[in-house]
Protein backbone atom coordinates (compact mmCIF):
# COMPACT_ATOMS: atom_id res chain seq x y z
CA UNK A 1 0.00 0.00 0.00
CA UNK A 2 1.35 3.39 -0.90
CA UNK A 3 1.16 5.99 1.87
CA UNK A 4 2.32 9.53 1.14
CA UNK A 5 5.44 10.50 3.09
CA UNK A 6 3.61 13.49 4.60
CA UNK A 7 0.96 11.20 6.14
CA UNK A 8 3.49 9.42 8.36
CA UNK A 9 3.76 12.49 10.54
CA UNK A 10 0.02 13.05 10.90
CA UNK A 11 -0.52 10.10 13.30
CA UNK A 12 -3.89 9.32 11.73
CA UNK A 13 -5.19 7.18 8.91
CA UNK A 14 -4.44 8.36 5.42
CA UNK A 15 -7.43 8.87 3.14
CA UNK A 16 -6.75 8.94 -0.57
CA UNK A 17 -8.45 11.63 -2.62
CA UNK A 18 -7.43 10.03 -5.90
CA UNK A 19 -9.53 7.14 -7.24
CA UNK A 20 -9.41 5.12 -10.42
CA UNK A 21 -12.29 5.41 -12.82
CA UNK A 22 -15.18 3.18 -11.70
CA UNK A 23 -14.92 0.81 -14.67
CA UNK A 24 -11.14 0.26 -14.37
CA UNK A 25 -9.76 -3.06 -13.15
CA UNK A 26 -7.37 -3.47 -10.21
CA UNK A 27 -5.13 -6.14 -11.74
CA UNK A 28 -2.03 -3.96 -11.36
CA UNK A 29 -0.75 -2.02 -8.38
CA UNK A 30 -1.29 1.72 -8.08
CA UNK A 31 2.34 2.40 -8.99
CA UNK A 32 1.95 0.58 -12.35
CA UNK A 33 -1.53 1.92 -13.15
CA UNK A 34 -1.56 4.38 -16.07
CA UNK A 35 -5.30 4.96 -16.61
CA UNK A 36 -7.45 7.97 -15.82
CA UNK A 37 -8.02 9.10 -12.24
CA UNK A 38 -11.12 10.56 -10.67
CA UNK A 39 -10.93 12.99 -7.76
CA UNK A 40 -13.42 12.79 -4.92
CA UNK A 41 -16.54 10.68 -5.04
CA UNK A 42 -19.16 10.40 -7.78
CA UNK A 43 -21.99 12.89 -7.80
CA UNK A 44 -25.30 11.09 -7.42
CA UNK A 45 -28.65 12.57 -8.19
CA UNK A 46 -31.81 11.43 -6.43
CA UNK A 47 -34.73 11.15 -8.80
CA UNK A 48 -38.37 10.42 -8.19
CA UNK A 49 -39.67 7.07 -9.41
CA UNK A 50 -41.60 7.91 -12.61
CA UNK A 51 -43.79 4.80 -12.13
CA UNK A 52 -43.17 3.59 -15.67
CA UNK A 53 -43.44 -0.06 -16.66
CA UNK A 54 -40.04 -1.70 -16.27
CA UNK A 55 -39.13 -4.94 -18.04
CA UNK A 56 -36.23 -7.36 -17.79
CA UNK A 57 -34.64 -8.90 -20.86
CA UNK A 58 -32.25 -11.74 -20.11
CA UNK A 59 -30.02 -14.56 -21.21
CA UNK A 60 -32.40 -17.18 -19.76
CA UNK A 61 -34.87 -16.42 -22.61
CA UNK A 62 -32.12 -15.96 -25.22
CA UNK A 63 -32.87 -12.20 -25.12
CA UNK A 64 -36.25 -12.78 -26.77
CA UNK A 65 -38.87 -12.14 -24.07
CA UNK A 66 -39.60 -8.92 -22.20
CA UNK A 67 -40.87 -9.80 -18.72
CA UNK A 68 -42.46 -7.09 -16.58
CA UNK A 69 -41.06 -6.37 -13.13
CA UNK A 70 -43.52 -5.95 -10.26
CA UNK A 71 -43.46 -2.80 -8.16
CA UNK A 72 -43.76 -3.37 -4.43
CA UNK A 73 -45.53 -1.12 -1.94
CA UNK A 74 -42.20 0.58 -1.22
CA UNK A 75 -41.75 1.53 -4.91
CA UNK A 76 -38.95 -1.01 -5.50
CA UNK A 77 -39.14 -3.17 -8.61
CA UNK A 78 -38.77 -6.95 -8.22
CA UNK A 79 -38.33 -9.94 -10.51
CA UNK A 80 -37.06 -13.41 -9.55
CA UNK A 81 -34.29 -14.80 -11.76
CA UNK A 82 -33.49 -18.53 -11.65
CA UNK A 83 -29.94 -19.62 -12.48
CA UNK A 84 -29.57 -22.08 -15.34
CA UNK A 85 -26.92 -24.76 -15.87
CA UNK A 86 -24.16 -22.20 -16.58
CA UNK A 87 -24.81 -20.61 -13.16
CA UNK A 88 -24.54 -17.21 -14.87
CA UNK A 89 -27.37 -15.02 -16.14
CA UNK A 90 -27.07 -11.62 -17.79
CA UNK A 91 -29.88 -9.09 -18.09
CA UNK A 92 -30.93 -5.59 -19.11
CA UNK A 93 -33.74 -3.37 -17.86
CA UNK A 94 -36.07 -1.90 -20.48
CA UNK A 95 -38.43 1.05 -19.93
CA UNK A 96 -42.02 0.91 -21.24
CA UNK A 97 -41.23 -2.00 -23.58
CA UNK A 98 -38.92 0.12 -25.76
CA UNK A 99 -35.79 -2.03 -26.19
CA UNK A 100 -33.74 1.04 -27.08
CA UNK A 101 -34.61 2.82 -23.80
CA UNK A 102 -32.72 1.14 -20.96
CA UNK A 103 -31.64 1.57 -17.37
CA UNK A 104 -28.14 0.10 -17.34
CA UNK A 105 -24.86 -0.16 -15.45
CA UNK A 106 -21.90 1.95 -16.58
CA UNK A 107 -20.05 -1.18 -17.78
CA UNK A 108 -20.87 -4.62 -19.12
CA UNK A 109 -21.14 -7.66 -16.81
CA UNK A 110 -21.68 -5.40 -13.81
CA UNK A 111 -22.63 -6.54 -10.34
CA UNK A 112 -25.00 -4.88 -7.90
CA UNK A 113 -22.39 -2.31 -6.86
CA UNK A 114 -22.01 -0.66 -10.28
CA UNK A 115 -23.30 2.84 -10.84
CA UNK A 116 -26.54 3.01 -12.85
CA UNK A 117 -27.31 5.22 -15.84
CA UNK A 118 -30.46 5.94 -17.81
CA UNK A 119 -33.08 5.61 -18.83
CA UNK A 120 -31.44 6.47 -22.11
CA UNK A 121 -30.37 4.98 -25.40
CA UNK A 122 -26.73 4.58 -24.30
CA UNK A 123 -27.07 1.11 -22.76
CA UNK A 124 -26.02 -0.84 -25.82
CA UNK A 125 -24.38 -3.98 -24.52
CA UNK A 126 -24.06 -2.84 -20.90
CA UNK A 127 -25.74 -5.52 -18.85
CA UNK A 128 -25.78 -6.88 -15.33
CA UNK A 129 -24.34 -10.29 -14.51
CA UNK A 130 -25.63 -12.65 -11.84
CA UNK A 131 -22.64 -14.91 -11.23
CA UNK A 132 -23.66 -18.02 -9.33
CA UNK A 133 -20.21 -19.55 -9.96
CA UNK A 134 -18.59 -16.74 -7.99
CA UNK A 135 -21.31 -16.83 -5.32
CA UNK A 136 -21.09 -20.63 -4.88
CA UNK A 137 -24.74 -21.06 -5.90
CA UNK A 138 -26.25 -24.10 -7.57
CA UNK A 139 -28.43 -24.52 -10.64
CA UNK A 140 -31.99 -23.41 -9.90
CA UNK A 141 -30.99 -20.84 -7.27
CA UNK A 142 -33.27 -17.80 -7.27
CA UNK A 143 -31.87 -14.28 -7.24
Amino acid sequence: IAIPKSARFLRRHHRCAVLREESDMYKVCSNCYDGELVYGSPEYQDIVNPHKALYVLGSWSNWSELEELEMGDDGAYEFPIQLGASLRERFSLVVDGDRTLTVHPILDDADQHARIEGPDRGGGNKRWLLDGQQDGSSEGSIY
